[in-house]
């Protein structure tokens, strides 16, 4: 599954601003990974699928550009709400970040709000 339209072309937090984002891959299974793949031919992992029990969740050992830092996780749940799919996302283990956590955190929680606004306007459009 390959999900490059849920990114705006020339994001990059890791590669700088002539750089772009061509495209995301979501390797569908446990062990598989989540890659950046990037305008200047680097691709650059984002995570791991810890657990994959589709369709209602998955778990990710999240570690963008494989920093030296431990991995937190994120786990994404499908729920079923009347006519609609209800998404949730819980982005946990800052503890394991020691020092750094709480503006790690902070940095993510709006980041978690534009990706998601990013996924459901893909979905609206595939509808």
């Amino acid at each position: 599954m390959v999900a490059g339209r849920a990114f705006q072309p020339g994001q990059s937090d890791f590669e700088g601003e002539d750089v772009k984002v061509e495209r995301v891959e979501f390797q569908t299974r446990v062990g598989g990974r989540i890659l950046e793949h990037m305008s200047n031919g680097r691709t650059l992992p984002w995570g791991e699928v810890l657990e994959w029990e589709p369709p209602r969740r998955f778990v990710l050992a999240w570690h963008p550009n494989a920093s030296d830092r431990p991995p937190t996780e994120v786990e994404v749940r499908f729920i079923a709400d009347e006519d609609r799919t209800r998404v949730e996302l819980e982005h946990r283990g800052w503890e394991r970040l020691g020092p750094d956590r709480a503006e790690s955190r902070s940095s993510y929680a709006g980041g978690w709000i534009v990706t998601l606004g990013r996924f459901r306007d893909h979905a609206d459009e595939a509808a």
